[in-house]
């Protein structure tokens, strides 16, 4: 005897089934490929390059001697190139990166500055297709000793260009970091948090904390971690990973907030900071007015805080449904082979 209910349960199995393939099908995406730049540069090593390195320059020179240093910039592409070249103090930008392109600018007021030592003999440069071409920096250390390091760096960019039929621009670039040392002195590391306050990034709410790198030295591989608090209760607690820090830096470190607005009141945050076996620990006290809370808020590109929430609450309202059709259809056919063999056995 044939039980009707069979083609309920097939097309049962086949909704469900249908509804799971949805949700966890796997999402491909087809990668792209682009040129990775179209000019190289390289240093040629100099006499008084410190260690074996030779990506960079890391220089060991008599205070109140000159020297030169060069790099070669080969065009690698098959059209004339035209290039723009700049010398720059290192810098620790808001996110923990140090950087060497003049494009930003930290809080740093350093007692020697390096660009006042470095001097660039070309700010731009064209080079026929497969072209080299040697650039010479002129080097002057301070008259006055000093322990620690000097950092900048060289900055070549290419103008921007954009392919035919398209709006996308483009622009390559190299960094190549310049070190200046007058002796091999170990420098103490030195490291503050001065202040904090509201602010906003690229319409991200969030904290900026004022960091003091004091000493002329690299800080590197920085493991910040950050507990803030309004009124004994945490509002934020998160940490980041693998930063460094500029010689001489005194910077802002932007903390987003996670798409929380933010609410007037005072606030404290307690940051560690480690470095190697180096520890550093403070509780900075700040204070965001009701003024700036409405004004950040007013501009924020966020609040996107449902966005998750609403993706994963349908999933789990999908979920629910599925299984309570699976135990109502199961339910169902039970009762109807129970009824089956109760007529049977008649």
């Amino acid at each position: 005897m044939k039980i009707k209910g069979c083609s309920w349960l097939k097309l049962l199995s086949l909704l469900i089934a249908g509804i799971f393939f949805c949700l966890f099908q796997p999402t491909f995406t087809q990668a792209s490929s682009t040129s990775l730049g179209n000019f190289t540069a390289t240093i040629e090593v100099p006499e008084n390059q410190i260690g074996n390195n030779t990506s960079y320059f890391d220089i060991l020179q008599t205070a109140g001697t000159s020297s030169q240093l060069l790099i070669d910039v080969t065009n690698d592409s098959t059209e004339e190139l035209n290039l723009n070249l700049s010398f720059n103090r290192a810098v620790t930008n808001i996110v923990g990166v140090v950087e060497y392109s003049g494009n930003n600018t930290d809080l740093s007021q350093p007692t020697l500055n390096i660009e006042d030592f470095v001097e660039l003999e070309t700010s731009q440069l064209t080079l026929a297709a497969g072209e080299t071409a040697q650039v010479p920096l002129t080097v002057t250390m301070p008259e006055t000793s000093f322990d620690g390091v000097l950092a900048g760096g060289i900055y070549i960019s290419s103008a921007e260009t954009s392919g035919e039929d398209s709006n996308v621009k483009q622009r390559f670039s190299r960094e190549i970091a310049l070190l200046l040392q007058e002796n091999q002195t170990a420098v103490t590391p030195e490291l503050t948090f001065e202040d904090a306050e509201a602010a906003q990034e690229n319409g991200r709410n969030g904290i900026n904390l004022l960091i003091n790198n004091q000493a002329a030295a690299y800080l590197n591989q920085v493991n910040l971690s950050y507990t803030i608090t309004r009124e004994n209760e945490t509002v934020l607690e998160d940490s980041s990973q693998n930063l460094q820090f500029a010689p001489s830096s005194r910077f802002n470190f932007f903390i987003p907030m996670e798409n929380q607005s933010l609410t007037a009141g005072d606030y404290q945050m307690v940051v560690t900071a480690i470095s190697g076996q180096q520890e550093w620990q403070e509780t900075v006290d700040f204070t965001i007015s009701p003024e700036t809370a409405a004004d950040l808020n007013a501009t924020s590109a966020e609040p996107a805080t449902a966005t998750t929430a609403t993706d994963n609450s349908l999933l789990y309202i999908v979920i629910v449904i599925a299984v309570a059709l699976a135990i109502g259809g199961g339910g169902f056919f039970a009762y109807k082979y129970w009824k089956l063999k109760k007529q049977l056995k008649k």
